[in-house]
């Protein structure tokens, strides 16, 4: 589902574009100051509306990227949160490696490399 409305959105988007084009390309043409003058503003709106599905478009990626970051855990003997203590990789694994902040405990958590 959500690759349909990220698809759904670069159409819109791209209609968008297209409906500016097409207002700006009417102005050009309009042979009246006011005629042009109301183009000109269509296509300003419309350009705007576009840069609105761009800018949402670019949030989504920014989001499903930080959603992907593995999640820092929380000390399984003292229930505080644990600080990263290096990354390692190995056989197309992910290591993280993190310490508990107050009790020292030590953590590793492996997880499959999902660049390749």
């Amino acid at each position: 589902m959500g690759e349909v409305r990220a698809v759904l959105k670069i159409k819109n988007a791209g209609y968008c574009y297209k409906k500016a084009h097409a207002a700006k390309t009417r102005a050009l043409k309009a042979l009246s100051a006011e005629v042009r003058n109301f183009y000109f503003e269509a296509e300003a709106r419309w350009l705007r509306r576009a840069a609105s599905y761009d800018h949402a478009d670019r949030l989504a990626i920014v989001v499903a990227r930080l959603n992907a970051l593995p999640r820092m855990p929380f000390c399984p003997a003292c229930d505080a949160p644990m600080r990263p203590n290096g990354v390692g990789c190995r056989a197309q694994l992910m290591e993280y490696h993190y310490e508990c902040v107050a009790c020292e405990t030590q953590k590793t958590i492996v997880e499959i490399d999902r660049t390749l």
